[in-house]
C-alpha cells in the first residue's frame, strides 16, 4: 500500500529525528527498502550481496533485481539463527579472489538474536566493503529495542506481525 506524501513525510521526519540521523525513507515495504538501500550502495550488475541462507526471499530478489549474485551465508547454530561472521568471512575472501565486487553484507537481525555485529563490521571495514542491515522492531513487545549505529544502511520494520 502506498504511504502518500503527507504521511510519508512525517513518518521520515519521525525516524530521522528518532535514529538521530539526517535522511529517512518511508516505503510500502521491506522489499522496496532493500531494493533502495542496495541500489543507494551501488549494487550492480556484476555485483555480489552476501545475506543469511535463513530469510525471505526478498533479499535474494532484490539482489538479483539488481543484477548482482546473491552470496548465501550460514547461521551461527538453530539457537542462534543469524549470519555466522566465520561464513561471511569465507565468502567475502572467496569473493575478492573473484574479482567479485562491489560487495554488501546484507545482515538480520532475527526473532530478537542481534547478529555479531562488532565481527562481521570488522570484516567489512577490513575489505572496504558495505553493510546493510535490517532490523526488525515490535512496539508490542512492552517497549521498543532498535539495534542502530552499524553500517551505511538500516531498514526497520514496524509491522506487528513480524518477529
Amino acid at each position: 500500500a502506498a504511504l502518500g506524501t503527507q504521511v510519508g513525510a512525517l513518518v521520515e521526519q519521525a525516524f530521522a529525528q528518532f535514529l538521530g540521523v539526517r535522511h529517512a525513507l518511508a516505503c510500502s515495504s521491506g522489499t522496496a527498502a532493500l531494493h533502495l538501500a542496495l541500489l543507494a550502495l551501488g549494487i550492480r550488475p556484476g555485483a555480489a550481496v552476501i545475506q543469511p541462507a535463513v530469510n525471505f526471499v526478498a533479499a535474494a530478489n532484490m539482489t538479483v533485481a539488481c543484477g548482482a549474485t546473491p552470496l548465501f551465508a550460514e547461521i551461527c547454530a538453530l539457537d542462534e539463527p543469524t549470519l555466522d561472521p566465520d561464513s561471511v568471512e569465507a565468502l567475502l575472501d572467496a569473493a575478492a579472489r573473484r574479482g567479485q565486487g562491489p560487495l554488501a553484507v546484507v545482515v538480520m537481525h532475527y526473532g530478537g538474536y542481534p547478529c555479531r555485529m562488532a565481527r562481521i563490521l570488522a570484516l567489512c571495514r577490513e575489505r572496504k566493503f558495505t553493510i546493510s542491515p535490517k532490523r526488525r522492531m515490535n512496539p508490542s513487545c512492552g517497549g521498543i529495542r532498535i539495534l542502530t549505529g552499524y553500517g551505511s544502511t538500516t531498514g526497520i520494520s514496524v509491522t506487528w506481525s513480524r518477529n
